[in-house]
């Protein structure tokens, strides 16, 4: 009997997808960005085995593999059982013919030659022990658990009603908001178990960093110690080491499990910036399906570790006339998947910005800090000049209302300029890697080099 979906199936379906031998395979993977294939199909007699010599994850893989709409999610667990139902029932009913015939004297030399072999075929499928066709292994089961099994619990705050342990956030803005800045100050606060703006005491731990737009000797470390933070429980993520590939870069879309062992071999991780958040999203950012897909590791990363996650985002041009949640750049699914979401601007008077709680699924939204970005030289490092934020008052007004004056309104010049401005406070910065980051800014070339 045919398998319900073929090796050669898949493969077509891939880009680049060729054969290369008797049931091999090989195409582009889906689950990386990939150019050269690297992605191995095999066809077995009753599975195909799929193998990414990139590297990906067997789970990535297979994820990947079920957008291509080739099967209904189950579907090839409802055909496997329906084979073996087919091939046990009809096993069945030659051995109850051949029990009847003997009973009744039939069976003779004759009859022996004749069904021999329909015979013996037949108690081997009844013999056989479990394999994929059978339903007791194939078919998955939900765990249900009971209500009065379970015990009520508070929301763990790391700063109360701002930032959950164990929960996804997101921290949006446009250019020259200083949103990695105000970033840091959160890193600073958990790192000497300081004080916040309200007066409440963060548990003291340690912060891991992964950024792709900024690096952490020339950026990061500078504005840390600015804002004095303990730099003993600052851990930058930088690269993986491969048992195939040897070293690589850390790449946020398939790397979670091992940030994660090396997480808990730290023990006291309270926070994770991912900054910009976008990278974890392999396939399209505007596509629901997919960001969730992308975003789904992070949440189970929090709640593993019980340490909060802040992803930092852009927010979308254009886009004043919307609801403040509905401006974070890319899918809707950012803002949904993540239990906070905070959405920083400039204020009128140019010299200040304003943090608010757009979202809160876990507290109370609305509000917001005044807070500024500013400049100084750094103790024992003479000339070395590094940003920090400074929060002020709480402010108590809706969300809409403290975001009147949006930000996406002002001109893609003015955002150059505060982009610019903020880029280049530390210092010099060559003009390639000022383009690469103003891309991925949302801000072109012409604007930036007029």
């Amino acid at each position: 009997m045919k398998p319900y979906i073929t090796a050669e199936m898949i493969a077509k379906a891939l880009p680049k997808g060729k054969q290369v031998g008797p049931g091999k395979f090989t195409a582009c993977c889906r689950a990386h960005d990939d150019h050269n294939p690297s992605l191995n199909i095999t066809q077995g007699e009753d599975k195909i085995l799929v193998h990414c010599f990139a590297g990906c994850a067997q789970e990535a893989v297979l994820s990947a593999l079920i957008d291509l709409d080739l099967w209904t999610k189950g579907a090839p667990v409802q055909a496997a059982q329906a084979i073996y139902r087919s091939e046990y029932e009809e096993a069945k009913y030659k051995i109850n013919l051949a029990e009847a015939d003997q009973e009744n004297g039939k069976i003779d030399e004759e009859w022996e030659i004749k069904n021999r072999e329909s015979i013996e075929a037949a108690q081997r499928v009844l013999s056989k022990k479990k394999t994929i066709f059978e339903p007791e292994t194939t078919l998955s089961s939900v765990e249900l658990v009971r209500g009065d099994t379970l015990t009520p619990s508070a929301i763990s705050w790391i700063w109360p009603g701002w930032i959950a342990e164990g929960k996804f956030h997101i921290l949006a803005g446009s250019p020259g908001t200083g949103k990695t800045t105000l970033a840091l100050l959160f890193a600073k606060t958990i790192t000497i178990g300081g004080p916040w703006p309200d007066g409440s005491a963060a548990s003291p731990g340690s912060v891991l960093i992964w950024s792709g737009e900024d690096n952490p000797s020339d950026t990061l470390l500078p504005r840390l110690i600015a804002h004095g933070a303990n730099i003993n429980h600052i851990y930058f993520v930088e690269n993986v080491n491969d048992a195939k590939k040897g070293k690589r870069p850390f790449d946020p879309a398939l790397d979670m499990v091992e940030l994660q062992r090396a997480a808990e071999q730290i023990g006291d991780v309270g926070l994770i910036i991912v900054d910009p958040v976008v990278n974890v999203v392999t396939g399209d950012s505007h596509r629901n399906i997919e960001v969730r897909r992308a975003l789904q590791p992070l949440v189970d990363l929090a709640q593993n570790l019980r340490a909060a996650i802040v992803g930092i985002t852009h927010l979308s041009k254009g886009s004043g006339n919307q609801q403040p949640l509905e401006q974070v750049t890319g899918s809707l699914a950012f803002g949904a998947l993540a239990r906070i979401v905070l959405l920083v601007q400039k204020r009128d008077d140019k010299d200040s910005h304003i943090l608010v709680r757009v979202k809160s699924n876990i507290g109370k939204d609305g509000g917001g800090f005044e807070y500024k970005i500013l400049q100084k030289e750094l103790p024992n490092y003479p000339g070395l000049i590094a940003s920090y934020a400074e929060l002020g008052e709480f402010v108590d007004q809706p969300a809409n209302e403290l975001l009147s004056n949006d930000v996406s309104e002002q001109s893609a010049l003015e955002e150059a300029k505060e982009f610019l401005l903020s880029e280049l406070t530390a210092g010099p910065i060559g003009a390639k890697v000022i383009l690469e980051r103003a891309e991925k800014a949302g801000l072109s070339a012409a604007v930036i080099t007029p």
